[in-house]
């Protein structure tokens, strides 16, 4: 258990508070705000962002640092995740240290993710299962508004 524990720490520092993890977050907020919905169109138009002039190509350019930044981050919650279920990091530290922060992006997320467990239902399995858990209904962001909303069930596309 202290093992655990201590393994579950050393990942946090390791990654979460790195200077490369808060780069990564920083990129996301730029290319996909708090508290704003994406979709999987969304993600991946700023994956392939494009610009004709100086100025257009280094929006573009912060556009597809910032589609890569959301990936890295839902993998490595989805990471997480899976290591809470293999019973290798500590759940109840990792919820108390990360939970807002995870189910804040996985909430911003959560029509991209659908969309992609359209086609593949594995698809962040661990990451959808745990925020299912962890999330609050009665979750209100800064502004007012409710948040932690549940991921939606999407119609079969076939």
């Amino acid at each position: 258990m202290a093992q655990r524990k201590q393994h579950t720490i050393t990942i946090l520092f390791e990654t979460r508070l790195s200077e490369y993890f808060q780069r990564t977050n920083t990129q996301r907020k730029l290319a996909f705000p708090v508290d704003q919905d994406i979709t999987l169109a969304d993600w991946r138009a700023a994956r392939t962002a494009t610009g004709c002039s100086p100025q257009d190509e280094a929006r573009a350019a912060a556009l597809r640092d910032g589609a890569d930044a959301l990936q890295q981050m839902l993998n490595y919650y989805e990471f997480l995740a899976v290591g809470i279920a293999q019973q290798d990091l500590d759940k109840d530290l990792l919820k108390a240290s990360i939970r807002g922060i995870m189910c804040n992006l996985v909430d911003d997320a959560r029509i991209m993710i659908a969309e992609l467990r359209q086609n593949d239902p594995k698809t962040m399995e661990h990451l959808v299962h745990l925020y299912e858990e962890w999330r609050r209904d009665d979750a209100i962001n800064h502004n007012g508004e409710i948040t932690e909303r549940p991921i939606p069930r999407l119609p079969d596309p076939r």
